[in-house]
Order: structure tokens, then C-alpha cells, then sequence
């Protein structure tokens, strides 16, 4: 889109978080560029197509937009296209099953400001965060990503790369029962630091992968009643890879904006391909449905497709 009282415990309070310990250490020293298989490309196209309303079954509650992980595993995240105006920065937050629980909008939201800030977030016992892309955006469009640059989440280095295909070693690895989110904070980027991150004078709208954290919800918002257009990302397992999610975001309140979600897409991998676990239909599935009429972004959720999603186990090609 071109334009551009319950239990939980806060680790600390908003005011106490530094700039210092909010530095910007993105995961671009990890960077490495692969190959892109066309056929990716191909289904990412048809799936999200630019300026087409997401067929809202594609946005069903019937599956969650974040991955757990079965075993302790490396995680990549891959650059494939942007098409925002914005500068936005890509991150990402590790949680436990429990995190959220019993926990609403409005606790999180300890200004008022009727948007969760990513420094609010990190604020939530349990919870952990990280940049990703710092400035998501292509080349020629603000930054100077290419499609295919792919960077570790723990500092893993990228090696054996032949083709698409590549293997994750060294650094850290998340541990088996970790649950992983993105975000993404809109127009971000200053030019030197990032917005939010770096400096709290300046608070962005950030974007999560669980609907509830989202700027669409009140204050009673829960993690299980979620307003109908807090969805901000839409996640599938491409057909063409083994291993691989495709994450198409949303970076402007919805339903406003084109609700194509393809703002800014990415594709995530782990090492071993046996640890990602994610209930997400596939790109055949979304296609089917983006070629059938369904209801509009108006229409509310009545008349919406039954998907028949289960858990995928993701395998990596051999």
C-alpha cells in the first residue's frame, strides 16, 4: 500500500525504561542473502494480491498469526517485498502460554493513549523483545532491503547456503515451549534510531501478531475477545517450502487503509524444521478462498468460510 484486577506483574514501569537499555541492536549482523524460489514469489502474489481486500475467512480466530516452538531451535526471519510508504521496523517477542492470561488492553496500555507502545509490552512479566529490521523497508523504497536478505533472531550464523536452503548454527537457541510473536512499528524508522525504541518521547503505533495487543481494541480487550479488525497479519505455510510461514502485514488501522496486507512480507524458517508448529492454512488454501466471493471488509464475520485448520508440523526439503 502505497501511502503511507488480575494477576499479572509488570517487570517495571514505563517511565523507567532508558534509551540506553531500549538500544536498537537489530539482527542485520547476521545477514546473509538467499536465493528466492519463484514459486514462492508466484503464490505470495496470488495469496496477497496488491491493493484486494484479504478474504476475511483468511482472518479467522479459528488460527493464531505466532509460532511455538516444539524443541529448542534457531529462527530466521527472510526480507521478500514491502509495499508501504512508511519506514516501518520489523521486531519480534518471545511469551509463555500463560503471559497473557487473565490480562486486558487496558492494563497493558498504561498511558491511556488507546495504543499498546512496544516499551508497554516489555513491561509484562514473561515478556522478551528484539529488532529484527530496525528499517524494513526495500531498497529504492526508503531502505535497502532485498528480497532474500535473511537474518538470525540469537545471533545463529547463516551457513551450507545452496539455493533457498540453508542451515543455522551457533549463537543461542530459543527453548522448546517458547512462544514467538512480531510487530511492527509504523513509520518508525527516524533515519538513525527507531522511534519507541530507542527514545520514548515519540511512541508509534506498533502492530502485533496477537490481535488483542492491537490499536482497533478498548480497554476490555482480552487475549480471547479481540475487536473484529484487530487482525494485522496474515500467516500461511507456503507450499512451495517445507519449513517456511509467510508473515504479510497490515500497517494501518484497520478496517481504513486497503487491508491487502502485503505492506510488508516476510518468511520465517527454523533450525531444526522439526521445531515449528503453527496453526495456519496453507497458500493453496488462502488462493482458493481469495478466488471465491466473500464477505467484504464491512460485513462483519457473519457468512464466513469454516476453514479446516490443524496444527502444521513443517518439514524442511532435503
Amino acid at each position: 500500500m502505497k501511502h503511507n484486577v488480575s494477576s499479572f506483574v509488570f517487570a517495571g514501569i514505563l517511565s523507567s525504561v532508558s534509551a540506553q537499555s531500549l538500544a536498537a541492536e537489530d539482527a542485520t549482523n547476521t545477514l546473509v542473502n538467499i536465493d528466492i524460489n519463484p514459486d514462492l514469489l508466484n503464490e505470495i502474489s496470488l495469496a496477497l494480491p496488491e491493493r484486494q481486500d484479504v478474504n476475511q475467512a483468511f482472518l479467522s480466530n479459528e488460527y493464531s498469526p505466532n509460532i511455538i516452538l516444539q524443541e529448542d531451535a534457531h529462527v530466521s526471519v527472510t526480507f521478500l517485498d514491502e509495499g508501504a510508504g512508511y519506514r516501518n521496523s520489523l521486531g519480534y517477542f518471545t511469551y509463555e502460554a500463560s503471559t497473557f492470561e487473565n490480562i486486558s488492553f487496558g492494563q497493558i496500555d498504561a498511558d491511556g493513549s488507546g495504543h499498546i507502545g512496544i516499551s508497554e509490552l516489555q513491561n509484562i512479566s514473561g515478556v522478551n523483545t528484539g529488532m529484527i529490521f530496525n528499517n524494513a523497508s526495500e531498497s529504492g523504497g526508503g531502505g535497502s532491503l532485498l528480497a532474500g536478505d535473511t537474518v538470525t533472531l540469537t545471533g545463529a550464523d547463516i551457513v551450507n547456503v545452496d539455493g533457498d536452503h540453508f542451515d543455522m548454527t551457533g549463537g543461542t537457541r530459543f527453548e522448546a515451549g517458547t512462544n514467538v510473536g512480531f510487530f511492527l512499528l509504523q513509520n518508525a524508522w527516524d533515519g538513525s534510531q527507531v522511534k519507541g525504541w530507542d527514545y520514548t518521547s515519540q511512541d508509534p503505533l506498533a502492530m502485533y501478531t496477537l490481535d488483542f495487543l492491537n490499536p482497533e481494541n478498548n480497554f476490555a480487550a482480552t487475549l480471547d475477545n479481540s475487536a473484529t479488525y484487530s487482525r494485522h497479519v496474515a500467516m500461511m505455510n507456503s507450499i512451495s517450502g517445507d519449513n517456511e510461514i509467510i508473515l504479510g502485514f497490515e500497517d494501518l488501522v484497520r478496517p481504513q487503509g486497503d487491508n491487502d496486507f502485503n505492506d510488508a512480507v516476510f518468511l520465517v524458517r527454523t533450525d531444526p524444521v522439526t521445531s515449528l508448529f503453527a496453526e495456519v492454512p496453507t497458500t493453496e488454501e488462502v488462493i482458493s478462498l481469495q478466488a471465491a466471493p466473500g464477505p467484504s471488509m464491512g460485513g462483519g464475520l457473519s457468512g464466513l468460510f469454516a476453514l479446516a485448520l490443524g496444527f502444521l508440523s513443517l518439514r524442511r526439503k532435503q
